[in-house]
């Protein structure tokens, strides 16, 4: 059967610059039509999973699937209407006129009849700026969930053409943009020493673009008190050093100057305002992407992050290990500072009664565990927490494991199978399966019921894998593991 060379005809659209990921579900719910849903990916392949084309009801599409052979083909199967079912395209197809990049191969399934309600529900909670699901059928399989996120926002808060510049690019590429300028200049609704009267989301970036720093101090406070996944101010050294200590000043927690860009952008030294707008819009779409995932495993903001940081080592005598100096602040809060740039849903640590490690200057919500603790004990708790947050699973780092930061918990968000696959767990060089580990919520009553010091064991017969290197699992038990780390550290510094 040829799928490409179909005689129904086809009407291309124009679609904007800058695509929306819901582009396609948007376009179903309101002209009526067919949805097509990649569920499957062999091999490398230029979209992410879960990307969608709609085949409206006059032929003419919405989405991209990146090759108009492809998207021919699944508009003529579609107009076939029936039911949904999947098809193999690429390698292992039996459509040989359908081939690939990189002999890649893809499952899509193509649904004549979408479900209106669910169609409609997710289009309005998107519109209510809210993450949505749709439940995509498979048959003889449980559904492929697809997931939303609302789409990117940008606020852009200052004076002068840098404002100018980086709100016309915005507009170029279809991304949403609120301007503020100070009161005086056309438009201005900006007054000194206040915070904008503006709404932010966790989809929301605020760049903040004054010469008169005078006017961050108003701004800066509110803004990374809110829930913007992106807060930049633009400045030189001198002029961030001084922000700082007025920061603090007035307040601002360690946590949230953490949050800060600054410099902004994605290209330092920009010395023109089109080169400032286009390094500020390519660090904002570049960490929205991330924030949106991969469209494999978990995006971040439905995971919980947890650091175990209740163990005591013998070793150490009466010292704490994890306040111990490691990079420049404690063991403890170095570990900890991988999960705390990440935007979880919840960054949680447990720790033993009458700890002193302010873990809360970097966003973390302590949870005290039980007097001598073993390693269940403090999972158990961990996992409790992020039941009652309802969240999608819960990612588990040790806090004397200080090398496996935040790219490897970028990459286990990514290699876990959703909420109905496996645990996920990371393998040494000698094949044990340890922490960091993601555990899906529906593995959680199982860890509520362990104690001990199995910790995640229980759940070790069929998890899966993602490989790391010895570095990367260091632990520290002995005061001279400690010194190996420190030494790895002061090595890798030297280096970079």
């Amino acid at each position: 059967m040829a799928l490409c060379h179909s005689e129904r005809a086809m009407t291309a659209t124009p679609q904007r610059a800058w695509d929306e990921d819901s582009e396609a579900l948007f376009a179903c719910a309101r002209a009526g039509g067919a949805l097509c849903t990649v569920i499957g990916i062999e091999g490398s392949w230029s979209r992410r999973l879960g990307a969608q084309l709609a085949v409206l009801p006059d032929g003419s599409v919405r989405g991209s699937l990146a090759d108009g052979c492809l998207e021919r083909g699944l508009a003529a199967e579609a107009a076939k209407g029936g039911a949904a079912r999947t098809l193999r395209l690429g390698r292992g197809s039996p459509y040989i006129d359908i081939r690939l990049p990189c002999g890649s191969g893809i499952d899509v399934v193509v649904d004549p009849s979408p479900n209106r309600d669910a169609l409609a529900e997710a289009v309005a909670r998107l519109e209510r700026r809210e993450p949505a699901s749709l439940a995509v059928p498979r048959a003889g399989a449980a559904p492929f969930v697809r997931r939303y996120v609302p789409a990117l926002r940008l606020v852009v808060l200052g004076s002068g053409p840098e404002v100018e510049a980086l709100a016309e690019l915005a507009a170029a590429l279809g991304i949403a943009c609120e301007v503020g300028r100070p009161l005086g200049e056309p438009g201005g609704t900006l007054a000194l020493g206040r915070a904008p009267e503006i709404a932010l989301d966790r989809w929301t970036a605020v760049a903040v673009l004054f010469h008169d720093h005078e006017w961050e101090m108003g701004i800066l406070p509110w803004a990374l008190g809110e829930a913007a996944f992106y807060v930049g101010a633009q400045g030189g050294a001198s002029a961030r050093e001084q922000r700082r200590a007025s920061l603090v000043a007035s307040g601002v927690s360690e946590a949230e100057l953490a949050r800060l860009v600054s410099p902004i952008g994605a290209v330092g030294g920009a010395r023109t305002p089109g080169a400032l707008a286009l390094s500020i819009l390519t660090d904002v779409v570049f960490r929205f992407e991330a924030l949106r995932g991969s469209g494999r495993g978990f995006a971040a903001h439905d995971v919980a992050f947890a650091l175990l940081a209740a163990g005591h080592s013998q070793r150490f005598g009466d010292d704490d290990k994890l306040a111990q100096e490691f990079g420049g602040t404690t063991l403890g809060l170095y570990t900890a500072g991988h999960g705390a740039g990440r935007p979880f849903a919840a960054h949680l640590v447990v720790t033993p009664p009458g700890s002193r490690l302010d873990y809360a200057s970097l966003g973390y919500r302590a949870l005290a565990a039980p007097a001598d603790a073993e390693m269940a004990d403090s999972l158990r708790v961990a996992v409790a927490a992020a039941h009652e947050l309802g969240v999608e699973a819960l990612l588990v780092a040790l806090g004397d494991v200080p090398f496996a930061d935040g790219a490897h918990l970028t990459r286990l968000l990514d290699a876990a199978e959703g909420p109905d696959g496996p645990p996920l767990f990371t393998r040494g060089p000698d094949g044990v399966l340890q922490p960091p580990a993601l555990i899906p919520a529906r593995w959680f009553p199982v860890l509520l019921e362990q104690h001990g010091d199995r910790g995640a064991r229980a759940l070790r017969a069929g998890a899966a894998a993602l490989d790391a290197d010895a570095a990367t699992l260091a632990d520290i038990d002995t005061p001279e593991q400690l010194a190996r780390a420190r030494a790895m550290l002061a090595k890798a510094a030297a280096v970079g």
